[in-house]
């Protein structure tokens, strides 16, 4: 039973109002004068969402820009959030004032401020949960929104964060890296940007919209699932970095799994066909639409399907 399967079965009867039946990636109460209470939370576990021994200032930071990425994709700008942390035993005072300093830096980077908590200790490994809260002043991209014939944009490139990880596990994934590389690896990885320069093209424009966590295809899917249409990828126009380009070398069998691997953080909106020249000014591009249907296609440049042994990222 994966995660979703769980949710599905066991979770979902206990929802209530503003969960919209665990469908989607917030929660959201309505606080009246048009403004409505945005909240997420997210859980990050040492040797799962990232490295074993990372346990300082690169783990708390990261967790808290990760939990942001929710509040983000939906438009929201963050007021305040709760963090309740399981140390390990072994943790010494050092590590300890490090995780301390990376919740710090994040909330000096996106605002908000620390509203609790809880800490604890065990003899397991780190456990960071964060749980962000956030407002918006207009109707809520909710992943269950999206309309046959609307189209696709996403925020940016794909496919950075897995090789950010492979990086950082000792195993670059390109022969002869340059500097530059290594600082967008480990960039993308462990301090992933929670995309709120989109607030306004997703306020103005997104019908429908997700951050990217357990992988484009994957999260795609979770769109399509919720709204009961399918979501046409064009292959080529899913937009890449440089160092991603010479990773997959014309190799489609990289390209899915850099399409699938997760990790990126970027927002996937859908929005009508009139929003695209509001949308053409701002940092998302088109990577294709909503159609009739279920799932998700990944379309090759002659509009043929290219298959997928794996979507993403299940718990």
């Amino acid at each position: 039973m994966d995660e979703f399967t769980f949710i599905r079965d066991h979770l979902a009867k206990l929802s209530g109002d503003g969960a919209h039946g665990l469908t989607d990636d917030c929660a959201y109460i309505e606080m009246g004068q048009g403004r409505t209470l945005v909240i997420s939370t997210d859980t990050s576990v040492e040797g799962v969402h990232f490295p074993k021994k990372m346990r300082g200032a690169s783990a708390s930071e990261r967790a808290m820009r990760v939990a942001l990425s929710d509040l983000a994709a939906k438009g929201a700008k963050p007021t305040g959030y709760f963090v309740n942390l399981t140390l390990p035993r072994d943790l010494d005072d050092l590590h300890v004032r490090a995780l301390a300093q990376g919740l710090s830096d994040a909330k000096d980077a996106f605002g908000g401020a620390l509203l609790g908590g809880d800490t604890t200790r065990h003899d397991g490994p780190l456990i960071i949960t964060v749980t962000a809260l956030g407002e918006i002043g207009f109707a809520p991209p909710l992943r269950g929104n999206a309309k046959v014939g609307e189209q696709l944009w996403l925020s940016g490139p794909i496919g950075d964060a897995a090789l950010g990880l492979r990086y950082v596990q000792g195993h670059p994934p390109l022969d002869n890296p340059s500097g530059q590389d290594l600082y967008l690896w480990e960039n993308a990885y462990l301090r992933p940007e929670p995309r709120f320069d989109v607030q306004a093209a997703i306020e103005h424009c997104a019908t429908a919209a997700i951050d990217i966590s357990d992988g484009l295809i994957a999260d795609a899917g979770h769109i399509a699932r919720a709204s009961a249409v399918k979501l046409q990828l064009l292959a080529g126009k899913v937009p890449l970095s440089g160092t991603s380009e010479r990773y997959i070398g014309g190799d489609q069998a990289r390209l899915i799994e850099l399409l699938t691997a997760g990790d990126d953080y970027q927002v996937l909106i859908c929005a009508k066909p009139e929003a695209q020249k509001w949308l053409y000014d701002s940092p998302f591009e088109y990577i294709g639409k909503v159609a009739e249907g279920e799932g998700v296609e990944l379309l090759d440049v002659q509009g043929e399907p290219i298959p997928i042994a794996r979507a993403g990222y299940k718990h």
